[in-house]
């Protein structure tokens, strides 16, 4: 009897390089190629022959057109391997009934290897020539089952396989949602149920994936992989969440003995630093016998503490396993992350073949931690700064591999966050000027060198000095006057911040004390606040504390603080505001117009003036849409009984175009410059203050 290959049969509306690959292979494998560019067509080549495969290859819109008209009229079961251009939904086309699915362009030896796959599995098992077998024994193979959450009937859709690794089989493939969520342990119970609440209700195509367990009948509880997407309709309103589930229960298994070793983080079963370095050491051994580059990314969470210090270490901990899990599907599987401790990760990426590779995983990493955390009721938006080193340009061991990654995540961190940064010799030289800035900055307030400085703010209708506004400057032994834009990032980043804030609160209240006692008219003391500081939970306390010593009057006293501030944390913001307005401390909402565009805030908290930001004020004269701006946030402090101040001026015709607008208070180096206390005190004493023109 001649020997026959099995055929495999081909549905595309494209003429492009998929058929030529196909018909090359035909050459060399065990099938022939059957093609044909309609359904109509397939369907009557099938009437005649048998198939062990078929690939669908159409554009995107009309792959389920096509394969609804197909399945309706196929006699028998028979895989469907789908190639697309286009893929954002994989669980739903699996769950819909594809075997397999493949994106464009075409990868020729991995299209090879997949029908060779799909084809042993054809013909090995005599349960899927049957009729009426389903897809899922295809998939069987892989072990994942599929699920659908359908909103409208709040049903869910399982899989048989579904069923099965959840050890629900016989029980029918539908269930109620309540019942589904009945199966999981009750400690992760609450949350799954909130994060797929959350994801429905998410008006974005985002993915979710937690590893949980579920109650089996014997008992015992079994670890599963669960996954899961919100599909939406036409009109952008949630329709269904689709999803997969794997049993993970023999990798958790796996994992404990090296936990017990000491070889992976308890918290995130990551690779831990013992482990790391033992995969660094091979990766370096192998890279230096076939010539190849490693690259070691080293990353710090921008705020972490910050949040682990309002919600708490739990908090903390559930934020640092979600991060984990979005940064586990930003390598490859050769690739090892690694938690360092604390909120600090570190990734080896071997064979990198160019600079580049290591930058578009870096970039892919800013881009996944973009999209945000649902934890508890509400989303958290966390960045990160990284460093990146090359084997074996940037060192030939592992020490100094991780020393520059080091050097240039802290490179990273100083230009403003959220970034990365590769190592080179000059950010070396960088990073050891701003270790010894930062070791200057510890020293300076114990040896005084930080001032104050004051700028008054002009009451244009009286033509009197309304107030000051408390600025610090440092005068570093060699460096002279540092400006605050070059040390007080440093200061939040090394926790500085707190102790110098307080002093600036101190000598801001004492300052003021003394001018009211030497019989300078009533005004207003402004002092700005870090978020560092503000987010501190001992502030309130140490505000009453400094008042009390200092002896102000705290209905003089106003604190600035900016939009981003005030919505960082509002559980935590919205009861420290209230508690200190309750003692007549007024707030100032600084650089307004550049933060959030929600206004909500403002009905919210207690603040009483909007201060519009520099740049506003120096585009007003020039820029039609930046006047109708400035004339719209007038327009809205005044519907909210707000008062409004303008800073940043520094010509006549600003002050002019801003009188014609109606605003009444006004500051800016126009009027003065920043002054020390003994310069201003005479301004000060004589109140008036004559308003050029």
């Amino acid at each position: 009897m001649p020997y026959v290959k099995s055929p495999i049969l081909l549905i595309s509306d494209d003429r492009s390089e998929l058929i030529s690959m196909l018909e090359s292979f035909s050459n060399e494998e065990d099938y022939s190629l059957i093609k044909t560019s309609s359904v109509s067509k397939a369907l009557i080549l099938l009437s005649k022959q048998d198939c062990f495969l078929i690939i669908l290859d159409f554009p995107s819109k009309a792959i389920f057109p096509v394969y609804t008209e197909l399945q309706r009229h196929l006699k028998k079961s028979i895989p469907v391997f789908l190639v697309t251009e286009e893929w954002h939904d994989k669980w739903f086309v699996k769950f819909h009934g594809f075997v397999d699915c493949l994106l464009k362009p075409v990868v020729s030896e991995i299209l090879r290897s997949k029908i060779r796959f799909l084809l042993e599995i054809q013909k090995n098992t005599e349960r899927l020539t049957e009729g009426g077998q389903q897809w899922e024994e295809v998939l069987g193979w892989i072990q994942e089952g599929f699920w659908e959450w359908n909103f409208n009937q709040e049903v869910m859709l399982l899989s048989d396989l579904c069923l099965q690794i959840m050890d629900h089989s016989g029980q029918g493939n539908h269930c109620s949602f309540q019942e589904w969520l009945d199966w999981f342990h009750p400690d992760e119970r609450i949350a799954l149920e909130r994060l797929m609440h959350t994801h429905r209700y998410q008006y974005a195509q985002s993915c979710f994936q937690v590893q949980v367990r579920i109650l089996t009948k014997s008992g015992e509880y079994k670890w599963i992989q669960l996954r899961g997407e919100t599909i939406f309709s036409q009109d952008n309103s949630p329709c269904r969440m689709t999803g997969s589930i794997l049993d993970i229960t023999g990798k958790k298994q796996g994992e404990e003995p090296l936990i017990q070793m000491g070889h992976l983080d308890s918290l995130t079963r990551l690779p831990n630093r013992y482990l790391f370095y033992d995969r660094l050491k091979q990766s370096m051994a192998r890279s230096k016998r076939y010539n190849e580059m490693i690259a070691i990314l080293l990353l710090d969470l921008d705020g972490f503490k910050n949040i682990n210090d309002t919600m708490g270490h739990h908090f903390g901990d559930l934020l640092l396993q979600h991060v984990a899990e979005k940064l586990r599907g930003c390598i490859r599987e050769t690739d090892t992350l690694a938690r360092m401790g604390g909120d600090e990760f570190i990734f080896i990426l071997t064979d990198i073949k160019k600079v580049q590779h290591a930058t578009l995983v870096a970039k892919k990493i800013l881009y996944e931690l973009s999209k945000g955390f649902f934890l508890g009721e509400r989303e958290w938006f966390i960045g990160a700064s990284m460093g990146v080193s090359l084997y074996p340009m940037d060192g030939e061991n592992m020490e100094t591999l991780v020393k520059h990654a080091d050097i240039a995540m802290y490179r990273a961190k100083n230009q403003g966050k959220n970034s990365y940064q590769l190592y080179t010799p000059e950010i070396n030289t960088r990073t050891f000027e701003q270790l010894a800035m930062e070791n200057s900055l510890r020293k300076a307030l114990d040896h005084g060198e930080f001032t104050l400085y004051y700028q008054p703010r002009i009451n244009l209708v009286a033509g009197l000095i309304s107030g000051v506004e408390a600025l610090i400057r440092w005068k570093h032994p060699d460096l002279g006057i540092v400006s605050p834009d070059s040390f007080i990032p440093l200061a939040e980043e090394t926790g500085l911040i707190i102790p110098i804030g307080n002093w600036v609160l101190q000598t801001a209240c004492s300052q003021h004390k003394v001018w009211m006692g030497k019989g300078c008219p009533p005004l207003r003391m402004a002092v700005n606040l870090s978020p560092v500081q503000f987010q501190n939970k001992d502030f309130p306390e140490k505000v009453n504390q400094i008042i009390r010593v200092s002896g102000m009057d705290s209905s003089f006293l106003e604190m600035e603080i900016t939009e981003h501030m005030a919505m960082f944390n509002v559980e935590v913001t919205s009861p420290i505001l209230n508690q200190l307005n309750k003692i007549g401390i007024r707030f100032v909402i600084d650089d307004f117009g550049t933060g959030y565009s929600s206004l909500s805030y403002l009905k919210r908290f207690p603040f009483h003036t909007l201060k519009i930001d520099r740049s506003f004020i120096r585009d007003i004269t020039e820029k039609k849409d930046v006047l109708a701006i400035v004339k719209a946030i007038f327009s809205l402090a005044s519907s909210l009984n707000l008062d409004v101040i303008a800073e940043g001026i520094e010509t006549v015709e600003q002050l002019n175009c801003l009188k014609a607008i109606g605003c009444k208070e006004v500051q800016g180096y126009l009027f003065c410059t920043p002054l020390n206390a003994e310069d201003i005190f005479p301004l000060l004493m004589k109140g008036k203050f004559k308003i050029p023109c």
